[in-house]
């Protein structure tokens, strides 16, 4: 694929991906809050699933859940890995209700 095409894929997936961002960053995900922090990583299961993605779940008893999602896991070649967090961090409430707001530049709240 060349650059000019795939920048349109991605043009063309901004709306579906800002929506799940905002709905991610709206669950209110403390880090020490293993519902709230297990719903997140749900939900990017979910996503990965659906996407074709290899998803394992590594049960941690007092925080969220790890995720290990791979893409591609037998391609030739080095891999790539991203690592990332699922809890949004601050106390519940902390940034009112609805927890992400957004503007025609920005979006607002947590995670």
């Amino acid at each position: 694929m060349k650059c000019k095409e795939l920048f349109s894929v991605i043009d063309s997936l901004y709306d579906e991906y800002i929506a799940f961002l905002c709905e991610v960053c709206g669950i209110e995900s403390q880090t020490c809050d293993k519902a709230g922090v297990d719903e997140v990583g749900r939900r990017f299961s979910e996503r990965a699933r659906a996407l074709g993605f290899e998803v394992e779940v590594f049960p941690e008893p007092l925080s969220g859940d790890l995720l290990c999602i791979t893409m591609n896991g037998g391609a030739e070649g080095r891999p790539i890995a991203l690592s990332a967090h699922l809890d949004t961090v601050f106390p519940k409430g902390a940034f009112g209700y609805p927890a992400v707001r957004m503007d025609e530049e920005n979006i607002y709240g947590p995670g």
